[in-house]
């Protein structure tokens, strides 16, 4: 496995062994403190693609003032030897001051869907998240780009961001029905969600049509009498309650 910590240097290693002989590239961007749910991630890859690159980045701009991103949970070695024996090809390991300069170019989040769920408590948060995508999906330019389902939001807003900025880039994601989830530097218990994510997801359109059309409520599902707002709030509840782990 070899780990490359320069931006440039990625870029110009990757061009080389595509030049040399092509090869289709799976990508799996991460914040790091890598468990289950990224193991899954990269297993499918390395299935899916002859090179597998994993970039390991706590990405400062998305933590907003009053967040400690100092606290961010941080396992360097353990992660380098979970990649390595994961079949990892390449481990993108970059500082922060060599991902952005002075003056920075940023992009921002749709200005409905960017800013309800989590971007209503986190107003700007998802700038910060699809900048640094956007950054390290032209770094890599993978055929196949992973990431976890379970944030929905974000995998939607990635997925619109591919989509109109032309990117040449294939979305795969998996939804895992257990995933152990960190907060802070304290590991707590297992928690499942397979079946609410696939309804809640579908809210985020629905909430997006309401904020557009001016309304205030939201209707009641026939079937159970349960509002989508509940659906909403509770997927705003999981986005928020695991977002340092973003990616």
């Amino acid at each position: 496995m070899k780990i490359i910590s320069s931006p440039l240097e990625l870029k110009e290693y990757l061009t080389t062994i595509k030049k040399n002989l092509p090869q289709t590239v799976g990508f799996v961007p991460t914040m790091g403190a890598l468990h289950e749910g990224h193991i899954t991630l990269i297993k499918r890859a390395r299935a899916e693609n002859e090179i597998v690159v994993v970039s390991i980045f706590v990405n400062p701009t998305q933590f907003l003032a009053g967040e400690d991103l100092d606290k961010y949970p941080r396992r360097d070695e353990a992660d380098k030897k979970i990649c390595e024996l994961s079949g990892v090809d390449i481990l993108f390991f970059p500082h922060a001051k060599d991902m952005y300069g002075e003056d920075e170019v940023s992009l921002l989040a749709p200005k409905v869907r960017g800013y309800v769920l989590e971007g209503t408590s986190r107003p700007g948060h998802f700038n910060g998240v699809l900048t640094v995508v956007m950054k390290l999906l032209h770094l890599v330019n993978p055929h196949r780009a992973y990431f976890g389902k379970k944030d929905a939001q974000q995998l939607n807003l990635i997925q619109l961001m591919v989509q109109q900025m032309f990117m040449d880039c294939k979305r795969r994601s998996r939804r895992y029905g257990e995933r152990k989830r960190r907060i802070g530097t304290k590991q707590s218990q297992c928690v499942s969600y397979p079946k609410r994510a696939p309804r809640s997801f579908k809210n985020i359109r629905f909430v997006v049509s309401s904020r557009q059309n001016g309304k205030q409520k939201y209707p009641c599902n026939k079937r159970d009498s349960t509002c989508h707002e509940r659906d909403a709030q509770a997927l705003g509840d999981i986005v928020r309650s695991d977002r340092k782990s973003s990616f």
